[in-house]
């Protein structure tokens, strides 16, 4: 169980220099590395015609950018989530969800504050109720099949009794 624990430890530091790094990134770099996804959303859609009519390159940067900020917050609440289940044992499970949570909002506004002092990047209280929604969306997810596994655990141990 220990090295359970100390894997999930080390996951979610690793995630959350991930953070950090693509955040760290001057605003050309990270254009770029947009860039790169849109081109090729454009080229795997080519044969959805209507994908060209719909999303310009500009709408469809935005949504990869934004769909990014959704995404990777929802891995961290899962590894905030996941940790938080293995370290403790508190009765009330609200508290791990606004545990989790919170500690991903704290992190979102603190990695937006970072990028202020990036070149080209901003601070955009947008971005931290993305980050903080995506955080949420994973941290309800997580628990979700958490709760499930436990229960089906206890099902099938009652089944074998």
């Amino acid at each position: 169980m220990k090295v359970q624990k100390m894997i999930g430890v080390m996951l979610l530091f690793f995630w959350m220099i991930i953070i950090f790094a693509y955040s760290a990134q001057p605003a050309a770099e990270s254009s770029k590395l947009s860039g790169q996804v849109v081109t090729g959303l454009q080229e795997a859609g080519k044969s959805f015609s209507i994908l060209d009519r719909l999303l310009s390159w500009g709408r469809l940067e935005f949504l990869v950018r934004k769909t990014a900020h959704v995404m990777e917050y929802a891995v961290l609440g899962s590894l905030v989530l996941f940790n938080i289940e293995n370290w403790f044992s508190y009765k009330k499970k609200r508290f791990y969800l606004l545990f989790s949570t919170g500690f991903c909002v704290i992190y979102a506004a603190s990695d937006e504050l970072h990028q202020y002092f990036v070149p080209g990047r901003s601070c955009q209280i947008g971005d931290v109720l993305l980050d903080s929604f995506g955080a949420f969306l994973g941290v309800c997810i997580t628990f979700g099949i958490l709760n499930y596994l436990k229960n089906h655990r206890k099902r099938t141990r009652k089944s074998f009794s």
